[in-house]
Formats: structure tokens, C-alpha cells, sequence
């Protein structure tokens, strides 16, 4: 399968996950988190990119970057942007990679509330038109 098409699905998915991560995490959630980024490169659909995040995971093994969500954010950067890198692109700062996904993540929920404003705009137009 082309990396080009699910590719960066994969990272919105992968970093999102990341954010998500507890600022303290449990043992047990430090393990899930581990045993998440370690079995990856297993189900990856592309042979190439396994081998590279398997090359990436042991010059940066995870364990170490699980203690708090910044670190395993920050990991996560250097691991997209090895792979960048691999592939010839343009690498992002962490400071660039927060602001990136604050502007993601905010235009989410913008969009999400036009349309529910929307929505409800054309339900009152709809029950005027009905009661007229």
C-alpha cells in the first residue's frame, strides 16, 4: 500500500494519541503505550516503513520517553521526523508541532459548531416554512 495515502492519516492518528497521553501515567498505561509503539511496525502497510520505525524504535526506544505526555510527544516528533527525513521531507520543531495540532484540533471543533449552527438554522427555517 502507498505511505502516501495512509500516511499521514497515520501520524494524525499516531500524534493524537500522544496528546492524549496522561501527564503522569500509571505503570499500566506506560505498558499499554510501550507495547503499542513496540508491536507498530508489525501491522504497518508498507514493508519499508516497518523496517524503518523498527530501526527508529531502537535507536529511540520508547521506554524512555513514557513518563510524562510531553516526552512521549516529544519522542514521537523525533520518530516523524527520522521518517521525514528517510523520505527526503521538511522536519518540524516540537514548538511547531504544538501549534500545528492546536490549529488542527481547534478548526475540528469550529467546523463541528458551524455545521450544528447550521443545522439548526435550517430546522427553524424548516419549522417556520411548515407552520406558514
Amino acid at each position: 500500500m502507498e505511505p502516501n495515502i495512509w500516511g499521514p492519516g497515520a501520524w494524525l492518528f499516531l500524534h493524537s494519541i500522544t496528546l492524549n497521553y496522561p501527564d503522569k501515567p500509571t505503570t499500566n498505561i506506560k505498558k499499554i503505550y510501550s507495547d503499542f509503539f513496540n508491536r507498530l511496525p508489525d501491522i504497518l502497510p508498507c514493508d519499508i516503513c516497518n523496517s524503518n520505525f523498527k530501526k527508529h524504535l531502537s535507536q529511540y526506544p520508547v521506554r524512555f520517553h513514557l513518563n510524562s505526555k510531553e516526552s512521549l510527544c516529544k519522542w514521537l516528533v523525533k520518530i516523524h521526523n527520522l521518517t521525514n527525513i528517510d523520505n527526503k521531507k521538511s522536519t518540524v520543531s516540537y514548538d511547531k508541532f504544538i501549534q500545528n495540532y492546536q490549529k488542527i484540533y481547534s478548526t475540528s471543533w469550529n467546523y463541528k459548531y458551524i455545521i450544528l449552527i447550521i443545522v439548526l438554522l435550517l430546522s427553524l427555517y424548516g419549522v417556520y416554512r411548515y407552520n406558514n
